[in-house]
Order: C-alpha cells, then structure tokens, then sequence
C-alpha cells in the first residue's frame, strides 16, 4: 500500500464516515505509510516482533479499536525497544521476568517499561544476542549468579570468560554490581576461616605447650625430691624418671 492509496482512502473515509470497512482500511494504511512503522520494519531485532504482530495480514485481522492501539504504540515501541537493546548490556534487564513482558500494541505498558528501563544503568554480563532479546523475559534465563559462584575459579581474573564456561548451553544477563558483592562476600568468609584457623592454631599451640610444662615438671620434681631426701637410689630414681615421661608422653598426646 503506498502513500498515494493512503491518502486516497483517508479522503474516502472522510467522505463516508459511516463505513467501518472503508475506516479500517485507511487506518492500516496510515500505519504501514507511517515513519514508525517504516523505521521498525527495518529493523533486524524487531523482526520476530513485526511478523508476530505488525504484517499487514495480521493487522487486518485486528479491530478498529486494536488498530487505535498500534498507532499510539508505534511511537512509542521504538524508544522501547531501544532501551531494552542497551539495558541488556548496560541496564535494568537483569531484573525483569515474565511478568513484565508487554503487549507490543498497547501504548501505557510499552511506555512503563521504557520509563523504567531510562532508570537502570551498570554494566551487565549478557550472552543474549540483540535478535533474540526477547528471551530477556523468559524465567529461564539465569539473572542471578548466586547459585553457580562457587563454580567459578577464586581468585577469578576474567568473570567474563569464567561466567560463559560456567553457563555454557545457558542464556544469561547477570549484574556485574551482583558478581562483586559476591566476591567482596566470599573474600570476606575466606578472611573469617582464615582467622578462625589461626586462632584455633594458635589455641592448640599454647594447649600443646602448657602441657609440656606440666609434663617437664611432672617428670622432673618428683626424682629430684627423692633424690634430695635419700628416699631413693640412683637406679630408682631413673626408673622413676622413666615411668614418669612416658606418663608425660600419654599425658601430651591424649590429655
């Protein structure tokens, strides 16, 4: 349908107000003729979109009232899908799900979400090709790194690399901000074992050290007083000496 015929139905459906036919045809014609329309046609990552909703076999099966509703879609739609592109990469799409999937052809939700992805910045890693944009809204698709960080090499010089190895065969738009709280977490629990593990050594340590003394003095006092005294002979006492650090000796080890 080209710009003459556009115009030539739009002067028709004026004349007579009263055929709806005659309305909706002119209508889609508008459509189709408008710069919107013409821009997104040419869009690759809108392709899957324009078959699904925009053709002009599919825009005749909608009513008047649907037809009103692409027309101050339109305008809109483009801005929208702008945003969506960027904020894959840069934005706020980690965070959306399936329930924040639009209607393509209605003006106010295709507007919400436009608002709210002008308002999300930061960098994201993201394996979702602008073609397939829309499977930013599937449920599927991993937006959290939290169940597979564990999975990655620590201390890790390439997330990038890292994440694609770990996901692999998996669609994914993860926030960068969340990948380094993770690892700020995980230095931090790491920190925390390591100085638990040197406290609990060096517990053991002065556990260990204290009952060497008490063995020494153990194995030393007791001959020495026998043999200050005369209460012993020399052989006793070395054979009290004896017993007494294998006693020390049990005593070091199982105490």
């Amino acid at each position: 349908m080209n710009a003459q015929t556009v115009q030539l139905l739009s002067i028709l459906s004026a004349c007579r107000p009263d055929d709806e036919e005659l309305a909706r045809e002119s209508r889609i014609g508008r459509i189709m003729q408008s710069e919107d329309y013409q821009a997104l046609m040419h869009r690759q990552a809108f392709a899957g979109l324009m078959q699904d909703h925009f053709t002009e076999a599919k825009l005749r099966t909608y009513t008047a009232e649907q037809l009103d509703r692409v027309e101050k879609a339109l305008p809109i739609l483009s801005d929208c899908l702008d945003n969506l592109l960027f904020s894959l990469k840069n934005g706020d799409c980690p965070s959306l799900t399936s329930a924040d999937r639009p209607d393509f052809t209605d003006s106010e939700p295709l507007a919400a979400l436009r608002d709210r992805l002008e308002e999300g910045t930061g960098k994201n890693y993201c394996n979702i090709p602008d073609k397939d944009f829309l499977h930013i809204f599937d449920d599927a698709t991993v937006k959290s790194l939290q169940p597979y960080f564990l999975e990655l090499p620590q201390p890790c010089e390439d997330y990038d690399a890292a994440i694609r190895a770990v996901l692999a065969g998996k669609r994914y738009c993860i926030r960068a901000s969340e990948v380094k709280s993770l690892e700020e977490a995980y230095r931090g629990e790491a920190d925390a074992c390591l100085r638990q593990l040197g406290t609990k050594r060096t517990q053991r340590f002065k556990l260990r050290l204290g009952k060497a003394l008490i063995g020494l003095f153990a194995v030393l006092l007791p001959p020495l007083a026998a043999s200050l005294t005369g209460l012993l002979t020399s052989s006793a006492t070395h054979g009290l000496m004896a017993f007494l650090f294998l006693c020390a000796i049990v005593f070091w080890r199982k105490g």
